[in-house]
């Protein structure tokens, strides 16, 4: 396989990987996935999505937080909109 650290494309589909899975409840697995990355990957997932974490050297706990957030909040966002197509 190609080495650990994905590129901006890659990490934006990671994210959307993710966030299915989330979406299909499987947030155990989310997590796992998201343990399992790099600290690289991690913050280059984090400033895609637009929020670059504040500190130089941000902790990959607070870079999984972070993600782990936008993906529930996106996941809300997105329940309220089917709720609003049916």
């Amino acid at each position: 396989s190609k080495s650990a650290n994905l590129s901006a494309e890659n990490v934006l589909e990671a994210y959307e990987e993710l966030r299915l899975q989330a979406k299909n409840g499987n947030e155990e697995e989310v997590r796992k996935k998201l343990s399992a990355m790099s600290a690289t990957d991690l913050n280059l997932m984090c400033c895609e999505l637009g929020m670059p974490p504040s500190s130089k050297n941000p902790s990959r706990k607070k870079m999984f937080e972070l993600i782990i957030g936008r993906i529930k909040q996106s996941l809300r966002l997105s329940r309220h909109i089917d709720r609003q197509t049916l």
